[in-house]
């Protein structure tokens, strides 16, 4: 599996893991554990975001590399 492939991953784990939190807080309200979810889950999503930034220009500098 790619960096980009494992990252695309991560974010789709992210998102499942807002869409759950937004759920649960619809349902019964915030609490500190909902808080500790969209945290985690906006901290994944830049990780991830970071990782495929750094796997773009990594793909692009083996390009110039080869030309």
């Amino acid at each position: 599996m790619s960096s980009i492939s494992s990252s695309l991953s991560g974010l789709q784990s992210a998102q499942s893991l807002l869409d759950t939190t937004a759920v649960r807080i619809a349902k019964a309200g915030p609490s500190p554990e909902n808080s500790v979810d969209l945290i985690e889950a906006k901290n994944l999503n830049a990780a991830n975001v970071s990782a495929i930034r750094v796997a773009d220009e990594m793909d692009r500098n083996t390009i110039d590399l080869l030309a």
